[in-house]
């Protein structure tokens, strides 16, 4: 089965977004004001985990130009954002003519706004695995991606009556974020970088550091990428969103779970 990997540039890396792209965290894009979730367990606005936009092949919402925004509550209340239907989390699918230019501002100063990193291409591969639900129990790949089976983080997976009612997987995110390639400066990136060099940790730390720079990044030894945290979804879990497709637009729900 093909399934996509993202190709991630952390913000404070990139120069201010100026048009529509695909991310992970961050404020989303195009996004109506009164669209904002908020978490129906403790009332605060929900925080963006991912902007994705269809495309046949990799996410399929059945329309060009459609969006898919995923949210969680990301505040210190606890709210059960690992079930799909508990209200504390949300994803919204958007016509074109639904979104607006422009980032959107968060909704209260108290919103909690995830680190960002944007998508800056995708990496198509191919796990030889059959089409059929026999693949939904392995424990291995838990990072983010699109398509493919899902891999899970609990050796149980989900329920049969899950599929049985018609969702179909559709993508996972995980914990952390992954990027190829040599790691920047402590003072480019903005925030302390931990490097492991002969099996010892040695900490970087910025002259001065960036607002929304991760806290640091982790380099480790003998390895072709660097990483971040992400949302984490308890201790290093996973999450994953499934689709159903009624007339009119998809219906896609969120969950995760923690190992």
């Amino acid at each position: 089965m093909k399934y996509f990997i993202p190709q991630l540039a952390l913000k404070t890396l990139l120069p201010p977004q100026t048009r529509l792209e695909e991310k992970l965290g961050g404020l989303p894009w195009g996004l109506k004001a009164d669209l904002w979730p908020r978490c129906r367990e403790c009332g605060k606005p929900q925080t963006l985990l991912a902007q994705f936009i269809h495309q046949t092949g990799r996410l399929d919402l059945k329309k060009e130009g459609r969006h898919l925004l995923i949210f969680w509550c990301a505040g210190p209340d606890g709210c059960e954002t690992w079930k799909k239907e508990s209200g504390a989390n949300a994803c919204l699918v958007l016509d074109d003519s639904e979104i607006t230019d422009g980032l959107t501002l968060p909704p209260s100063p108290d919103t909690l706004v995830q680190v960002e990193a944007r998508v800056t291409g995708w990496h198509e591969q191919d796990d030889d695995l059959p089409e059929s639900p026999a693949t939904l129990f392995s424990v291995e790949q838990l990072g983010t991606r699109l398509g493919g089976p899902p891999f899970w983080a609990e050796s149980a997976g989900v329920p049969p009556k899950f599929i049985a009612e018609g969702w179909q997987f559709l993508g996972q995110l995980g914990s952390s974020y992954h990027f190829d390639g040599p790691p920047p400066s402590s003072d480019r990136v903005g925030c302390a970088i931990a490097r492991w060099v002969d099996k010892q940790k040695i900490e970087e730390k910025a002259t001065q550091l960036k607002p929304d720079a991760p806290e640091r990044i982790y380099v480790p030894e003998g390895v072709h990428y660097w990483w971040c945290d992400g949302p984490g979804f308890g201790d290093s879990g996973t999450g994953y969103f499934f689709v159903k497709y009624p007339p009119g637009k998809p219906k896609i729900c969120f969950f995760w779970q923690s190992s």
